[in-house]
């Protein structure tokens, strides 16, 4: 399945669903850049690959917005072991689309 994403957007996968057989739900962090996307429509923009994501995974998803400068002041990614989709043997299936910057 391949799901593309906005320009300027990042995601990452972090808690249960990383080390659980049969997580309730499903992480996600999605880190933005405000030059691309603005925090008002970022979770508009986030819609469908989150519809699918809970589809595909039969789970709740659940979502943590940051821009790039709230990530790098709070170090979520690193605090929470946040990993990128691709490094998950769980979305060895999916393929996230992202545009050249």
């Amino acid at each position: 399945m391949d799901i593309v994403l906005p320009k300027g957007l990042e995601v990452f996968i972090f808690g249960s669903f990383l080390y659980k057989l049969n997580p309730n739900d499903l992480d996600m962090l999605v880190i933005y850049d405000l030059e691309f996307i603005s925090s008002s429509e970022v979770s508009i923009k986030c819609k469908e690959c989150i519809f699918l994501l809970s589809k595909y995974f039969t789970l709740k998803v659940d979502v943590i917005f940051l821009t790039i400068d709230e990530n790098k002041g709070s170090g979520f990614v690193e605090k929470v072991h946040a990993i990128t989709p691709r490094r998950c043997a769980k979305f060895k299936e999916i393929n996230f689309i992202t545009p050249n910057f």
